[in-house]
C-alpha cells in the first residue's frame, strides 16, 4: 500500500511541475517567395521566405517572418531548415530554428529550437521542442509546436 501511495504522489508531483508551451503558425503560400532549382531528377532545392500569424496556449499572438531551404532527395526524403522571428503586440519576440528530416514533403515532424528570445519569451532561450507541419492544397501550411516546460 505504501508503494502505491508513493507512486501516486510521485506521479502527481511530476505532472504538477511539468507543463506544455504550444504555438500554432498559420502560413499562406505565395510562389513569388520561392526559388526552385532542380539539379537532377533526384535532387531539388527550394529556398523560400514567408509571413504568417501565430498564437500560443498562453494567450499570446503575433506575426512571424521566416526564411529557409528545403531539399528533396529521390522524391522520397525531405530535409528542411527554416529560421523564423516571431513578434507579439508588445514587441516581445523570439527566433526559432525549425529542422526536419522526413519522408514526406507535405507533412512531417521535426525539432524546433529557440535561438534567441526577448522580453517575456527570454525564459525559452535554448528550449528544444517538437513540431508537426501539414501543407494543404498548395495554399498554405499549419505548424503546431509543443514544448515541455519544467
Amino acid at each position: 500500500m505504501k508503494i502505491i501511495l508513493l507512486l501516486l504522489i510521485s506521479l502527481f508531483s511530476f505532472n504538477a511541475f511539468t507543463s506544455n508551451y504550444e504555438v500554432e503558425f498559420f502560413f499562406t503560400a505565395d510562389d513569388r517567395d520561392t526559388d526552385v532549382m532542380k539539379f537532377t531528377d533526384l535532387i531539388t532545392l527550394r529556398q523560400f521566405k514567408g509571413k504568417a500569424n501565430w498564437k500560443d496556449n498562453q494567450g499570446g499572438y503575433g506575426v512571424v517572418e521566416c526564411m529557409g531551404h528545403h531539399t528533396i532527395l529521390e522524391n522520397k526524403k525531405t530535409l528542411l531548415k527554416m529560421y523564423c522571428k516571431e513578434i507579439n503586440k508588445s514587441n516581445d519576440n523570439f527566433v526559432l530554428m525549425f529542422d526536419r528530416n522526413s519522408e514526406n514533403f507535405d507533412a512531417g515532424v521535426g525539432e524546433s529550437t529557440y535561438l534567441d528570445a526577448i522580453g517575456k519569451y527570454s525564459k525559452y532561450k535554448s528550449l528544444k521542442c517538437i513540431y508537426a507541419v501539414n501543407r494543404f492544397e498548395e495554399k498554405g501550411s499549419i505548424i503546431k509546436q509543443k514544448c515541455k516546460l519544467n
